[in-house]
């Protein structure tokens, strides 16, 4: 009889045990979820997205509309941008901050072109739940805006693209963070600048052209940039000449390196994740461009790792499309949100 009852005991005290350790691991769990990803070497992946990333995950993010007053050349007018939000994100939790990604659209795209729009989003918003929820990425603000006056399109005035950089600073980011929980402290110009190692610019196509372009005026903002089958040539023309341009392309990296540097800004100070298709209607351009970093010291690149300030590889086979932007951004946001990770550690 002693021996029953003490085999009782011993059970009992072994499924109480159980219980403990299992509430010990979720509430491990739930401390560590907002972390995101923290390798000690940050590998550049090139992965195909597996079939289990496009099912909804019960830790689902929210996407909504935020209106906000624009300005092109000047002149004023209503625009609104999509904005997805981590699950988990608490307005009234102003003790956790998000790192911010202003994603970008080509020629002839708006701001659907990512995410879709709350009432119909798209697949890529799965990816990123899925992100999220498994520690890939960072929990992150995702801003999907339009260059385009007034949400318009499709034709670009090249003098308006030129001119983006106002709205961007003056009106989009502190509408943005104004409104929601950012390393942002606050949205003047100082507050923006601080708070620059937890904000991406990202763009594809014209919005890659885009990213490269605004490096050479915006590194105050932004220490991360991610061009997706984008070339600065097709943004930025006049400057050849100045550069020795003879037809290939190859000023871009002295005119990058210089105006970086003219902005205050060294070689540890950036991060450029580049990535095309070798079927992509960029794919020449963005060779390019690589090529002309490349020959310039400024620029450190590591393909396989992200130990040096900028990389670059090629989806097999990817077009021009959205599949393709879909892989770039379910590669790329790890990447981006280990680096974040990693500065953050250093300055702390």
């Amino acid at each position: 009889m002693r021996k029953v009852i003490t085999a009782l005991l011993l059970s009992c005290l072994c499924a109480c045990a159980a219980i403990i350790v299992g509430c010990q691991a979720n509430t491990t769990a739930d401390e560590d979820w907002h972390t995101g990803p923290h390798p000690e070497t940050i590998e550049i992946t090139q992965d195909t997205i597996p079939a289990e990333m496009f099912h909804t995950p019960s830790q689902a993010g929210s996407y909504e509309r935020l209106d906000y007053e624009g300005i092109s050349l000047g002149e004023t007018s209503e625009k609104y941008a999509y904005v997805y939000l981590p699950y988990g994100y608490d307005a009234s939790d102003t003790e956790t901050r998000y790192d911010v990604m202003y994603l970008f659209h080509g020629y002839g795209g708006d701001i659907t072109t990512f995410m879709g729009s709350p009432d119909s989003p798209r697949d890529l918003k799965t990816v990123v739940d899925n992100l999220i929820a498994n520690n890939s990425m960072n929990p992150m603000i995702i801003v999907s805006a339009t260059f385009y006056p007034a949400n318009g399109g499709p034709d670009i005035d090249m003098d308006a693209f030129a001119d983006y950089k106002t709205e961007l600073i003056e009106r989009l980011i502190p509408a943005v963070e104004g409104t929601y929980n950012t390393y942002a402290t606050s949205t003047d110009a100082a507050g923006i600048k601080a708070s620059r190692d937890h904000r991406i610019f990202a763009g594809f196509s014209m919005g890659g052209a885009m990213v490269c372009q605004h490096m050479a005026t915006c590194m105050d903002y932004f220490r991360y940039w991610l061009c997706m089958s984008g070339a600065i040539y097709w943004a930025v023309h006049d400057y050849g000449d100045s550069y020795g341009n003879v037809g290939d392309g190859a000023w871009v990296g002295d005119y990058l390196a210089q105006h970086i540097q003219e902005q205050g800004y060294g070689s540890n100070d950036f991060y450029l994740y580049m990535v095309t298709g070798t079927s992509d209607v960029a794919y020449d351009d963005m060779l390019k461009q690589v090529s002309a970093l490349e020959s310039n010291d400024f620029f450190v690149f590591d393909n396989e790792t992200a130990t040096g300030n900028a990389s670059f590889w090629l989806g097999e086979d990817e077009h021009h499309n959205y599949q393709a932007k879909r892989r770039y951004l379910y590669n790329a946001l790890p990447v981006l949100s280990a680096l974040i990770n990693k500065q953050a550690a250093s300055a702390s």
